[in-house]
């Protein structure tokens, strides 16, 4: 049977504040922090956002097989 292969994991911390929704293909992860999430390997195209303002942010991040990325998307004012 062919392997497709470990999945990595990762790690989410927004700032200055918490994400409220961490989505990843339509999926919700739910908020930060968010801590070693397994994904597949690869890229994957997060959308972020943070109910009190309305911001959203989507951040492409590139998850190692068998590694923890670590991302710090920054909401300024």
């Amino acid at each position: 049977a062919a392997s497709a292969g470990k999945p990595g994991f990762l790690t989410v911390m927004c700032r200055p504040d918490a994400c409220d929704h961490i989505v990843d293909g339509g999926h919700d992860l739910g908020g930060s922090p968010l801590f070693r999430q397994e994904l597949a390997a690869g890229k994957h195209m997060l959308t972020l956002g943070v109910d009190s303002s309305h911001a959203q942010k989507v951040v492409s991040v590139d998850v190692g097989e068998g590694q923890t990325d670590t991302i710090h998307p920054e909401f300024g004012p």
